[in-house]
């Protein structure tokens, strides 16, 4: 039995068969050259309109220019402290407390909310926030 294949006409094992379902011809390919070269004159003439920042940087940067914003008291460290004990049935309380707040948009409960997740963060959220205010304080963004 004969197969052809890339229009050229190769002799198959015997236990070969064509299925009925198979493609009449061969796809075509969306990812060729022609295509590729597309792709690229489209991102050079639509270049992205600002630098990439990796979203835990964005969510780091909002994190660390609210906590900047927090004037450093007793209270702050005390409340700062108290929270870092809580259990996590008592954190999500907490939460529940300042989400109305903090979805109004009022400055003083995302500032609340700001401290009260600093509190507890993974080692890899600890850096990111480190970075960002780092970052703040030297005036970068």
């Amino acid at each position: 039995m004969s197969v052809r294949l890339n229009s050229r006409l190769i002799d198959a094992a015997p236990n070969v068969v064509r299925l009925p379902s198979a493609a009449s011809r061969q796809v075509k390919q969306n990812c060729n050259r022609t295509a590729a070269e597309e792709r690229r004159r489209l991102r050079v003439e639509n270049p992205w309109p600002g630098e990439y920042r990796h979203p835990m940087d964005r969510a780091m940067d909002e994190l660390a220019a609210l906590l900047l914003a927090i004037s450093p008291t007793a209270t702050t460290e005390l409340l700062t402290a108290i929270l870092t004990t809580l259990s996590e049935d008592d954190r999500a309380k907490v939460a529940n407390a300042l989400a109305p707040g903090v979805v109004c948009g009022r400055e003083s409960a995302r500032q609340a909310f700001a401290l009260f997740r600093s509190t507890r963060m993974t080692v890899g959220q600890q850096h990111y926030l480190q970075m960002a205010i780092d970052r703040q304080l030297k005036g970068d963004k």
